[in-house]
């Protein structure tokens, strides 16, 4: 019990801190381009992501340069064991470990950042689900307030990390547009040093609840892993919500509905970070 409260106590601080401070700008992967409408085709560059070939090596995380002695942070970018030029320009697949699951879920990575399937090693440790005892939080809320965001800027939600979550869901009340479109879009995936597997989970609107008319919708989202040879074939750490509108958007501390759930059935401890 003292296990599950603290580390409810973590996500939940976690959060607080994230949703109150995690305010930037944002790059997506390559599979979220189809459920962005197109005016954001021109603010966001594609990255393309060929068909699989052959592995250019094991892939290793960089920072560049090498050696620090003070100033700004130092960029992470993935590339290979056996590349040899600057971190930064390395474009191919690589593979996580040799194992055969990171064979089957090759990394893709395009100017330093992995951007699809297995981009880090992933070693299943303990595996929480609904018949299991909980030792991660079942279930969250949270209210988004006092934020301001331009187009494409995007709001951090949550980070499971150590755990990857396989199996959850998320209702969200987002700001949308007369038709129903939301303003608001909700990704999921993994965001660290030189690794950015950034998804859109499909949207379920539920009309029944909403009033597009004045800009209010209620939204459901199934997260987790999408399989092998996905984007995020093992599970996912990061959820994050982007403004996909063509206008800012000012949600007020003092507007109470726009709010989210975050319930996680299934989950992995990842014991390689």
């Amino acid at each position: 019990m003292k296990k599950q409260s603290l580390l409810s106590t973590i996500l939940v601080l976690t959060i607080v801190a994230i949703v109150g401070l995690g305010l930037g700008s944002i790059q997506l992967a390559p599979s979220a381009y189809a459920l962005l409408p197109p005016k954001m085709y021109t603010a966001t560059t594609v990255v393309p992501v060929p068909t699989f070939t052959s592995s250019s090596g094991t892939c290793q995380q960089v920072t560049y340069p090498a050696t620090y002695a003070g100033g700004p942070p130092i960029p992470t970018y993935t590339d290979t064991t056996t590349y040899s030029g600057s971190p930064w320009t390395f474009t191919g697949w690589c593979v996580a470990d040799s194992t055969a699951s990171s064979a089957a879920n090759p990394c893709y990575v395009y100017q330093g950042i992995g951007y699809y399937g297995r981009c880090e090693m992933f070693m299943p440790g303990y595996n929480q689900t609904g018949l299991t005892p909980p030792t991660i939080p079942t279930e969250e809320w949270f209210h988004f307030g006092a934020v301001h965001l331009k187009p494409g800027d995007f709001l951090d939600v949550a980070d499971t990390t150590p755990w990857m979550t396989t199996k959850g869901h998320m209702a969200m009340i987002l700001p949308c547009e007369p038709d129903a479109t939301p303003d608001l879009r909700l990704y999921e995936g993994i965001i660290d040093g030189g690794v950015f597997t950034m998804e859109a989970p499909p949207v379920q609107y539920l009309q029944q609840l909403s009033d597009p008319k004045d800009g209010i919708c209620v939204y459901h989202f199934d997260v987790g892993a999408d399989g092998t040879g996905g984007i995020n074939p093992d599970g996912v750490t990061d959820f994050a919500l982007i403004n996909v509108s063509n206008h800012d958007l000012y949600l007020d501390e003092h507007d109470q509905r726009f709010t989210s759930t975050f319930s996680i059935a299934e989950g992995v401890l990842n014991t390689a970070d």
